[in-house]
């Protein structure tokens, strides 16, 4: 139990004082995505997978893991109580294994009105924040289409990152969506992966809401900008230092070497991210 405050407390640091939750849009539709990914670019056995959220809404729309999405509405709804050992005891069995992979930790919002995207996330000790114009090269391919997750859909292609990606949208759902970054399509994005099949993101459920009115939220914090190559290259440092600090044995104590190893190993593994420079 010591170790879970602990946690708890490192974790609620970071996401609860000085929060200001602003309403940006009404979510109108929900998308579930499965994110696979290989952690390591030389291991193909590396591959991790997370349940992703994308809100969207009549102008804009929010990307994120479908555990933080939970957490989020928790904090949210307990964002006014004081930080004491009360808010722990309540706090603690709600977020209990909602844990997201590192690789996936970031609140991701895509706006038609400003014409940008704003990338925001949490690393060492500091929220950044990037913003992009959400402007794609997208080459839709003639002739070239395929059913998938029982949408009929169209074959588009983009150059990002270092990467060529394939998309398949459907006009089914005539909006400009999809994961991650990926927008300007005429219809949302079904399935998008990278020619090396390294980052994948496939359609789970797609839900209308009719019943309860869902915001969108943006979190707003004292952002640090940066750029979406330097946010890479903090994200590799972040690793690093982790890795020196688990070696050292500044973090946790192993009851092994061969334990230490394996978690050495993992955190080296991490080296793959969606956005290469």
């Amino acid at each position: 139990m010591k170790n879970t405050y602990i946690l708890l407390l490192i974790f609620s640091t970071s996401l609860t004082f000085a929060q200001d939750y602003i309403p940006i849009d009404t979510a109108v539709i929900s998308c579930s995505y499965f994110y696979d990914f290989q952690g390591d670019s030389l291991d193909r056995s590396s591959v991790a997978s997370e349940e992703m959220t994308l809100l969207i809404g009549r102008h804009s729309s929010l990307f994120l893991a479908t555990n933080e999405l939970y957490r989020d509405s928790v904090l949210k709804t307990h964002s006014n109580e004081p930080f004491d050992q009360n808010y722990l005891n309540k706090i603690t069995p709600l977020i209990q294994g909602t844990t997201v992979n590192r690789m996936c930790r970031y609140h991701i919002y895509n706006n038609t009105l400003t014409g940008n995207t704003i990338f925001t996330t949490y690393l060492n000790k500091k929220n950044l924040k990037v913003t992009e114009p959400n402007k794609i090269t997208w080459k839709i391919e003639a002739n070239k289409d395929s059913v998938i997750s029982g949408y009929k859909c169209l074959k588009a292609s983009a150059e990002l990152w270092g990467r060529k990606f394939i998309a398949w949208f459907t006009l089914e759902i005539p909006v400009g969506y999809g994961p991650y970054k990926f927008c300007g399509l005429p219809g949302l994005i079904i399935k998008i992966s990278d020619t090396e099949n390294q980052h994948c993101f496939t359609i789970n459920i797609v839900r209308e809401i009719k019943e309860k009115q869902q915001a969108i939220y943006y979190l707003n914090e004292n952002y640090i900008e940066i750029s979406a190559e330097d946010y890479v290259k903090s994200l590799q440092y972040y690793f690093a230092d982790l890795y020196n600090r688990v070696s050292s044995g500044g973090v946790v104590t192993f009851q092994d070497d061969e334990r230490m190893a394996r978690s050495l190993a993992k955190i080296r593994s991490r080296n793959n991210n969606i956005e290469k420079y």
